[in-house]
């Protein structure tokens, strides 16, 4: 129950978990949206005139008393509640002391509306079905069963809905800028309200200052700069809550892994028993990986100087799981471009996905066949990639990936990695001479099993693999 004076205290793992199960869940929905062709990207910019920065000089102070607290009322179809007045008064005050901690005043409140938890729940699905629409979910769940990622006849719509509404007491929802609370918030523990709170209060935050959402980090056909811009977010989001919840003198003795430890375990428990482990994985990445990013940023910027982070978000996952081919030396990705499909597919197969994968997404590809350690050696020197997928009228798929690399030996790396999946996936694969055509400097392997067969070919830092059932 809320008290009547709610204070943020330093507080331990159990006090936490309301607030990273918040993160947590919400993670398992949006980076596994990642892989479809989402919603219409919006540019993402920081304006200057909406925002208070922080100079050499010091912090700038909130300039006059902060604006009354808006309520919105609830819209249309949605019933009616009375404002909690201690919630408001809450909600006002985290979100006023998480912007002065970034040395920024509050620009406008932060509208709420109270609503009824299955209005909630509503508007998760709502947001599921948006991010994810029945036409491109089926094109998703077979790259992903393609991949190895998930079985063939796994439920991916069912899986995604059930996630949409296990975070379901209170949402910021971007569209509208508001706050939706559930009348139940103040019937929750005293830790859960705070810890349901921040996050929100974190991604209101990041829409009022620097324009970014989860509704516009979607990159049309770059899965993979999204994913990247989706770590910012939540790791950005889970940083909130552990400096607000812990305070900035114990925030950066947090460790990675301990976080990971505890992500996985709040996953598992909500999780249901068949979810296959590269979505969770997928769940963990952004709060994981995206934290360990932000810890590294802050540590050598600090929150006053998140605007330029926002201004020019990662490109890529790389930069996600290695910050210094970010922060320091970039190593920006290389576009690769859809070509005309290759001449060993006949007119009827037909495209019904394209998009880039990225250092995460590949490293886990290799991950569920040859494991954590070699996926890793196989993926370092990522620099760019396009996978397509297409579909013959009988239903056989064919993956055509084309990946460009730092190097050549890291080109090499990747062509040993990918020879020793194709080795534990098929196990009966012959290799066979290559009869086509091939570039000078290109070398061509190909294996054949009973029923697929993979061609791999490399030409100094290139790399394209053709992988299909009936080809």
């Amino acid at each position: 129950m809320l008290s009547n004076n709610v204070e943020p205290t330093p507080s331990g793992g159990y006090r936490m978990q309301q607030g990273i199960r918040q993160v947590a869940l919400l993670l398992v929905l949006v980076l596994v949206a990642t892989c479809s062709n989402a919603p219409e990207y919006e540019s993402v910019a920081v304006d200057e005139s909406d925002s208070l920065f922080v100079t050499d000089e010091g912090r700038q102070e909130e300039e006059g008393p902060v604006p009354t607290p808006a309520t919105e009322k609830a819209e249309p179809g949605e019933t009616p509640v009375q404002e909690d007045t201690r919630i408001v008064a809450l909600v006002d005050r985290i979100f006023s002391e998480l912007s002065k901690a970034r040395g920024f005043k509050v620009n406008r409140p932060i509208a709420k509306a109270f609503v009824k938890r299955k209005e909630i729940e509503i508007r998760a699905l709502r947001l599921n079905d948006a991010v994810n629409p029945p036409e491109k979910l089926d094109s998703k769940r077979k790259l992903m069963f393609k991949l190895g990622l998930i079985p063939q006849d796994y439920d991916l719509a069912e899986f995604l809905r059930k996630a949409a509404l296990l975070t379901t007491i209170s949402v910021y929802d971007p569209q509208t800028k508001v706050l939706y609370i559930a009348d139940s918030l103040a019937e929750e523990k005293e830790e859960a309200i705070l810890s349901s709170l921040v996050p929100n209060l974190a991604y209101a935050f990041q829409d009022q200052h620097f324009g970014v959402s989860f509704k516009n980090a979607w990159v049309e056909g770059n899965q993979d700069a999204t994913g990247a811009r989706v770590a910012v977010i939540t790791g950005d989001a889970l940083a909130a809550v552990f400096y607000y919840r812990l305070g900035a003198s114990n925030f950066s003795r947090v460790e990675a892994r301990d976080i990971r430890r505890f992500f996985r375990f709040l996953l598992e428990e909500q999780m249901a028993d068949d979810t296959p482990p590269a979505l969770m994985e997928m769940g963990l990445f952004s709060g994981i990986v995206g934290f360990s990013f932000m810890q590294f940023y802050l540590k050598w910027n600090g929150w006053e100087n998140a605007a330029r982070l926002y201004s020019d978000l990662p490109l890529s996952t790389e930069q996600i799981m290695h910050p210094e081919r970010y922060t320091g030396l970039r190593d920006d990705p290389t576009e690769v471009q859809e070509q005309t499909p290759p001449d060993i597919l006949s007119p009827s197969w037909k495209r019904i996905y394209s998009n880039t994968l990225g250092e995460f997404v590949l490293y886990l590809h290799l991950k569920e066949f040859i494991g954590k350690q070699q996926a890793k050696w196989g993926a370092q020197g990522w620099d760019g990639d396009r996978a397509e997928l297409f579909e013959n009228p009988d239903g056989k798929l064919t993956l055509v990936l084309r990946s460009v690399w730092d190097s050549e030996k890291e080109a090499n790396q990747f062509s040993q990695a990918y020879a020793k999946l194709i080795h534990q996936r098929y196990p009966g694969a012959q290799l066979v001479p290559w009869s086509g055509s091939t570039p000078s400097g290109e070398k061509t392997l190909q294996w054949v099993s009973e029923n697929n067969r993979i061609l791999l070919r490399l030409n100094g830092s290139l790399v394209e693999i053709i992988e299909g059932e009936g080809i």
